[in-house]
């Protein structure tokens, strides 16, 4: 095994690895494939941005005493609790709660 690892030597590794027989290369993607793994990728990321935002103000909520399930089917639920006057929310976040919801 060779030790520094730099351009020159990953390049020697490469050209190696290449001149195997059992070397396998991968198939260049159509455009078509390129595109469903871009969607797929961006779609994964929302959502991972929506539970995150969603579980982040379940847990602010929950230092106030509000408590809902988990869960994005519950998200309504986060968006009522932060809506009813009769919660006993500090004013900056009474304020704010126009914010919630896109127009």
């Amino acid at each position: 095994m060779k030790r520094h690892k730099n351009d020159a030597a990953d390049a020697e590794a490469i050209a190696e690895a290449a001149s195997r027989p059992t070397m396998r290369f991968v198939a260049v993607k159509t455009e078509q494939q390129q595109a469903r793994a871009m969607l797929f990728r961006t779609r994964d990321l929302l959502v991972r941005q929506r539970t995150q935002l969603i579980n982040a103000l379940r847990g602010h909520l929950a230092e106030h005493g509000i408590v809902t399930p988990q869960g994005p089917a519950n998200a309504q639920g986060l968006s009522e609790a932060v809506e009813d006057p009769g919660t006993s929310l500090p004013l900056l976040v009474s304020n704010w709660r126009g914010s919630i919801r896109p127009n």
